[in-house]
């Protein structure tokens, strides 16, 4: 996706960032990951039909997703009048929504992308590569996209200590250099809440954002948890190609795996029950988030 792009190990992380220790995390407190690929065709929605012909070809590569419901692109638009400043939602395309029986993949197809969600992420070989390959066969063959302009990856992680009743607990568990004030002994204990977002450039058109903070969980009894959000992306056109966009995606996933174990500590990431598999990584390519590798 780009010059910069074709010359990169699928197994490395971008930007010179440091490799990722393969293990799997039994207890990697994933919420969602999320994979997204745009591109451009020659439409402004995506019909039933072939939405349904996309989806037998998932079927045929194993990916079941029995469940249909309509999808909007939306936009809101701000309108400034006589009367004042209002805002309306302009639906841009539409398309389509598959779930999978249990409702733990959902993949939306509109116009212009294909989004990926995995409430139920496992590793990359099991809840990305596969239906990812397999929905972008269905795209070129259906859709007849010319170009792929964008693929993004993100994982979103609540990290939940049911005896962190102090924001501080959080310190001996996070970078130092990235949890910042919270390691502070003056105004960390006064802290209640906190929110950081971190903008990297790691290639020409590659990049990532790290969305990160400690915050007060109802669903742990108000003790603090902690949310670290990174996406990872890849912005530069190119011709419409599956093998290359996967390749890319597996990179991007890499990124995403080597930024969680540079901003999670080892100590913690040990409390996550990690474990091996005895999978030959290198021979399948499969790169994993979360810890789970």
């Amino acid at each position: 996706m780009g010059s910069d792009t074709h010359k990169v190990d699928a197994n490395a992380p971008l930007g010179g960032l440091p490799d990722s220790q393969r293990v799997l995390l039994r207890r990697a407190q994933l919420d969602v990951a999320v994979v997204e690929v745009r591109f451009s065709a020659e439409r402004n929605n995506v019909s039933s039909d072939d939405g349904l012909k996309i989806r037998e070809v998932l079927h045929g590569f194993g990916v079941a997703l029995p469940k249909m419901q309509p999808a909007e692109q939306q936009e809101v638009a701000l309108r400034i009048g006589p009367a004042g400043a209002s805002s309306e939602i302009e639906v841009r395309a539409k398309g389509w929504q598959f779930a999978s029986e249990d409702g733990a993949l959902l993949i939306s197809i509109l116009p212009d992308a294909v989004v990926i969600q995995a409430n139920n992420y496992i590793r990359w070989s099991a809840s990305f590569g596969p239906p990812l390959r397999a929905l972008l066969i269905g795209v070129e063959k259906v859709l007849a996209p010319e170009l792929v302009h964008r693929i993004g990856l993100r994982y979103v992680n609540r990290l939940v200590d049911a005896g962190a009743h102090n924001i501080s607990a959080w310190a001996s568990r996070i970078t130092p250099e990235i949890i910042g004030p919270i390691a502070d002994e003056v105004i960390g204990p006064k802290m209640v809440s906190t929110q950081q977002q971190i903008e990297l450039s790691l290639g020409d058109s590659q990049g990532a954002l790290v969305r990160h903070g400690a915050f007060r969980d109802p669903a742990v009894q108000g003790a603090y948890s902690y949310l670290l959000d990174i996406d990872v992306f890849a912005g530069c056109s190119a011709k419409f190609d599956v093998e290359q966009a996967t390749s890319i995606a597996r990179t991007l996933n890499r990124t995403a795996l080597s930024l969680f174990q540079h901003i999670v500590l080892a100590e913690y990431r040990d409390q996550m029950e990690p474990y091996t598999d005895g999978v030959d990584h290198e021979q399948e390519s499969v790169i994993d988030q979360g810890g789970v590798e």
